[in-house]
Parts: structure tokens; sequence; C-alpha cells
């Protein structure tokens, strides 16, 4: 029987996207208050600089929409698919494996799953909640961690094509 679950999870904003994004908006606001006082003095400019400061706003709409970011799990038989939705508009591949190539999967532990351990780390996830990371092997030999919170149904297709081993190490043979 086929296998297939989707779910989307939703990243929170930090403080620092948060800050970031108010500082734009305020950079957008002053610069063209000082480009509309500019298109005041120089008439033969108007219309040119009105562009320009429509311009910085659709720019700073544009970049902090980016800030938007919502994951997709797919689970389709044994492969995992995980897209980075930016924006609701653009998507992007983040990891692809398969759960044969599950080695480890535990709870996320950011003091000790760091850099020095996993040449590259990929996190599917708001941190602040409860995460998995998953040791993936990749066909060139190296090693992921990749970081996600799966719910119950995704949880319950991975662990149906997973290794016996890896299942027993991380839900105590559930």
């Amino acid at each position: 029987m086929d296998t297939f679950t989707e779910q989307l999870v939703l990243v929170k904003k930090d403080t620092k996207t948060l800050i970031f994004q108010t500082l734009l908006w305020v950079c957008a606001a002053l610069l063209s208050f000082g480009f509309f006082m500019l298109a005041q003095i120089i008439m033969p400019l108007y219309y040119v600089l009105i562009i320009i400061i429509a311009a910085l706003f659709y720019g700073a709409y544009k970049l902090s929409a980016r800030a938007n970011i919502e994951f997709e799990y797919d689970v389709t038989n044994s492969d995992i698919d995980i897209d980075m939705i930016i924006s609701k508009s653009q998507r992007k591949r983040a990891v692809s494996f398969k759960c044969s190539d599950i080695e480890k999967t535990e709870l996320f532990d950011p003091k000790r799953h760091n850099k020095a351990n996993y040449k590259n780390i990929i996190i599917c996830c708001d941190t602040a909640e409860l995460c998995w990371a998953v040791t993936v092997t990749c066909d060139n030999g190296s090693k992921k961690l990749v970081v996600m919170a799966p719910d119950e149904r995704t949880v319950a297709a991975i662990t149906k094509t997973m290794s016996y081993v890896v299942k027993k190490d991380a839900f105590n043979g559930n």
C-alpha cells in the first residue's frame, strides 16, 4: 500500500528578524520622505523621484516578505522531501532522502548537534519547539543532520519504512 503524508510547519519570526523588518520599513519611510522633499525642490525630477519612492516601498515589501518561511514535509512511500516555502510564492527543495538512509533519530540539542560534529546541518523547523535530529548518510558518504518537527501522522509514515535498529533506538521499538 502506498503511503503519502504532507505537513506544513510555520517558522516563527525571531527578535532579530522583527527588528530587521522594522528598521527596513523605517529606513524606507525616511528615504522616501527625503526624496519627496528633494522632489519639491527639483521640480523637473518630480516624477522620477516619485518612481524611486515607489521602488523603495516595493523593495521593502519584497525583502520583508522573504522572512515569511514555512516548511513542507512530504513522505511518499520511503522518500522524504522537505521544501522551504518563502512568502507563500517561492518553493525551494531543502533536502530529500530515503527513510533507509536514516542512521539515527533523537531529540535535537543545539549544544550537542553543531557544525563541529556534522558537515551539513539543515534546520527545517522552528528550533524553539520540540524537534527531532535525524542523521542521514548521503550518497557520497557524508552525513547530514536534518532538524525537523514532524507530527504524529508524519512520524508514523516515516517509521513504516525506517530500519528496525534505528526505530528501536529512537522509539524504543514502537
